[in-house]
């Protein structure tokens, strides 16, 4: 099936009088057919990029990234890791590592991933966000607040950051900064209260029964 898909692609370069034999032009339609959804012609066009160049970093990174919206993390890790061997430095790339070790449960990795991800661009909000919920996860409260904060620092109307961190002054116990955080959500977020019921429950100073589970 693969190989008769890279034939139809091959062809639908042809068609677009693109020569099949340059991995730049596999790029560009692997990006394209990605940017539709088109996920396993996506791969079969990064695939086939990287049959002509191996070394082709952003080939890899863009191989992981569709890899990882297939729910194929242990490709995708893979392919990242070998990006990353050429591209030490790139944040994105070591943010999307990071995605793919806390959407398979290895939160340290995550952690450690989203940290040298913000060595190289301290200003990505999703980075810290993501941080932050990984620290949360390992019960980590303190430095996962100042995480979400540092989120909301560089992108005051992060819905992700904002949720869980009125999710942590909850856990804590903190029901007046609860509050207070959900109403600067709500100021800054058209609809905030209807993403999650149990925030919009704060807002009307109710309590949720606690328990051992």
């Amino acid at each position: 099936m693969k190989k008769a898909m890279r034939i139809e692609l091959e062809d639908a370069l042809k068609d677009e009088g693109l020569d099949p034999e340059q991995p730049s032009n596999w790029l560009q339609l692997a990006y394209k057919l990605y940017n539709e959804s088109h996920l396993p012609e996506a791969e079969a066009a990064f695939l086939s990029a990287l049959d002509l160049d191996s070394e082709c970093t952003e080939c890899w990174k863009g191989l992981g990234a569709v890899l990882f919206t297939m729910n194929k993390f242990d490709e995708a890790e893979s392919a990242f890791e070998t990006a990353l061997q050429t591209t030490t430095e790139d944040a994105n790339t070591w943010y999307n590592l990071g995605c793919v070790y806390n959407a398979s449960k290895r939160t340290e990795k995550a952690v450690a991933s989203f940290r040298r991800a913000l060595e190289y661009d301290p200003t990505n909000a999703d980075a810290w966000c993501n941080l932050g919920v990984a620290l949360l996860q390992m019960e980590n409260e303190g430095e996962a607040e100042v995480a979400l904060r540092q989120a909301l620092d560089h992108e005051m109307n992060h819905l992700v950051a904002w949720v869980n961190l009125i999710q942590l002054y909850l856990r804590e116990g903190r029901e007046t900064e609860a509050e207070q955080a959900y109403q600067e959500a709500s100021d800054r977020i058209p609809d905030f209260g209807r993403y999650i019921d149990s925030i919009a429950r704060v807002a009307q100073n109710t309590e949720e029964p606690r328990t051992d589970r």
